[in-house]
């Protein structure tokens, strides 16, 4: 009785691989339900009429043998289904829906939002960026993702992902998550892009082995169609996505996903290349209390591989380069403390550390430099 109430609205959308009794009950709705039934087959959600009505047709079409009675235990039976993180309850002015992740559609997010997936074109203009990966060897388990989707539509400091389709998706490979908050005169909207991406590599013995990459892609922008020319971001949602990929991590004992996290950064003055850095390298420096970490040869402020508290300012409209804040007045004078600071280290160093080409792994053995290194050279004041 159960399943059969599941199976009415978590199916297969292509009519060949419907049975016979299935696509009479669609028929019908069809007649009535049609855009809604649409809509739910685009985007995983589900309206509360539709949902009642697909019981009503299967209770018509079933009987000749039963008599579910599904709309009577509605009640019941939707927290049922909620505890087993098969849909989620989300009302929006007033209208019931649900979200139910196993009927996202199954493709890639638009290229807009993840290529490339660490500056993405809608992410271009932003102020402010934040990023996060987590990687392994092996497939992601089934319905990983779709249980942390469900779980990122119930909170109340979340914008919910469907309200607005055209500019926030989900499909069974990833999910977009906008938020705004802030003063009205310093107002930020906060985007997040997780996706998932599972490739087969050969390895140097000839095998054949699975490479999986779950990419958190983050950025804050200034609403400036509000008038806002500076705000301040906490990265809220960024942080609430990540602990939710983390605690499902530790749940699952998730193997396939177990190495350590990786941040990213951008190199905005190299042709946006894109460096790592242990998550773990950076705590531990934020622990003693050091506010820049070394990535490739480039000392970078803790605010830009971190979510921290940042103010952010809008970006120069005549300067910049595409896809980074490195044209704020506060922004240039920080990049200029450093370089200049390191120039100086330079100097100062034994020969042979030319330091071309250094992993990641050699960088973190260098010292970041103190403050009075990097206040040797005047300071310039934005």
């Amino acid at each position: 009785w159960i399943v059969d109430a599941v199976k009415c609205f978590i199916h297969e959308s292509k009519g060949e691989e419907q049975n016979d009794l299935f696509r009479e009950m669609v028929t019908k709705i069809e007649e009535t339900e049609g855009d809604a039934l649409q809509q739910y087959r685009e985007t995983g959600r589900l309206r509360d009429r539709l949902l009642c009505r697909f019981w009503a047709c299967f209770a018509e079409t079933g009987s000749r043998t039963r008599h579910p009675e599904f709309e009577r235990n509605k009640k019941a039976l939707i927290a049922l289904f909620c505890s087993l993180q098969l849909m989620r309850k989300s009302e929006i002015e007033g209208s019931v829906s649900y979200v139910v992740p196993a009927m996202f559609p199954d493709q890639p997010l638009p290229p807009e939002l993840v290529d490339p997936v660490w500056l993405p074109p809608k992410a271009r203009a932003a102020e402010a960026f934040m990023r996060r990966q987590y990687q392994g060897v092996g497939y992601v388990p089934h319905g990983f993702l779709g249980e942390l989707q469900v779980a990122w539509t119930c909170g109340e400091d979340f914008v919910d992902h469907f309200a607005c389709p055209e500019d926030a998706l989900a499909s069974s490979l990833g999910s977009h998550l906008r938020i705004s908050y802030g003063r009205k005169s310093e107002r930020v909207e906060e985007n997040v892009v997780v996706s998932l991406w599972q490739s087969q590599q050969t390895c140097s013995d000839g095998s054949e082995v699975v490479e999986s990459r779950l990419c958190v892609m983050g950025w804050a922008s200034l609403m400036k169609d509000k008038g806002c020319q500076c705000g301040k971001t906490d990265w809220r949602l960024f942080k609430r996505v990540t602990a939710c990929i983390e605690e499902k991590l530790k749940q699952t004992r998730c193997a396939l996903l177990s190495e350590a996290a990786l941040i990213l950064w951008v190199d905005r003055e190299d042709g946006n290349s894109v460096l790592q850095v242990d998550l773990s390298t950076c705590l531990q420096r934020q622990k003693k209390g050091e506010d820049l970490v070394l990535v490739g040869k480039k000392w970078v402020e803790l605010d830009e591989l971190l979510p921290l508290d940042r103010k952010i300012k809008a970006r120069s409209e005549k300067r910049g380069r595409e896809g980074e804040d490195d044209v704020q007045d506060l922004s240039n004078a920080k990049h200029h403390r450093i370089s200049s600071a390191e120039d100086e280290r330079e100097r100062n160093e034994k020969s042979g550390a030319d330091g071309t080409g250094m992993a990641v792994e050699d960088s973190r053995k260098r010292e970041a430099p103190t403050r009075e290194m990097r206040l040797q050279k005047p300071r310039i004041v934005a």
